[in-house]
């Protein structure tokens, strides 16, 4: 469960910052510009038809709109579990969702999951279903993954974090509090 404030034993144990430092700020994007290269490579490994113009013009539109729809699907996650209005942003060349609620491990690697796996199901079957339109919609998913490493990074560092650990998400910055430990007050 969500919750809209702490209960008092909780102390800070950690925090995420995809965009704090210089060097966070340069992994997230190379990262994302190495995974987007990744799946160039591997899509010009098949033997996919030329799409048209159209729908090329179609992709550059539906990426701006897709950067939207990313956000608002980590932000309607966050209502559903929270209740609270998420608030939106844009820093370090990110777009986020930010909200006041704390959310436990399990709740925050889905907010960050859902993005990913919601639109990475619907552009692979769209890819599919269409395959004249196959390298627009494709292009679609590779900002959708690429666009998604700081989301892993986020999901990934739940696994490690202490048993009952809460999660805030501002937006680019995440504060990580736990239960004090016996005697830790």
């Amino acid at each position: 469960m969500s919750l809209r404030e702490l209960p008092e034993n909780y102390r800070p144990c950690g925090k995420i910052d995809l965009v704090g430092t210089r060097r966070a700020a340069l992994c997230l994007h190379g990262s994302a510009m190495l995974i987007a290269a990744a799946m160039v490579l591997i899509a010009l490994r098949g033997d996919h038809m030329r799409a048209p113009l159209w729908a090329w013009a179609l992709a550059c539109a539906g990426y701006l709109a897709y950067i939207a729809l990313h956000e608002w699907t980590h932000a309607l996650i966050m209502y559903l579990f929270s209740g609270e209005k998420p608030r939106f942003g844009f820093e370090g060349g990110c777009a986020f969702a930010g909200a006041a609620a704390w959310f436990n491990r399990g709740q925050y690697a889905l907010i960050a999951l859902a993005p990913l796996l919601i639109w990475g199901a619907i552009l692979w079957a769209a890819c599919a279903r269409f395959p004249a339109a196959f390298w627009p919609l494709y292009a679609l998913q590779i900002g959708n993954v690429s666009g998604s490493v700081g989301d892993l990074y986020c999901a990934a560092r739940m696994i490690s974090l202490p048993r009952g650990a809460m999660i805030q998400d501002s937006g680019t910055r995440m504060a990580v509090h736990a239960p004090a430990q016996d005697g830790e007050l």
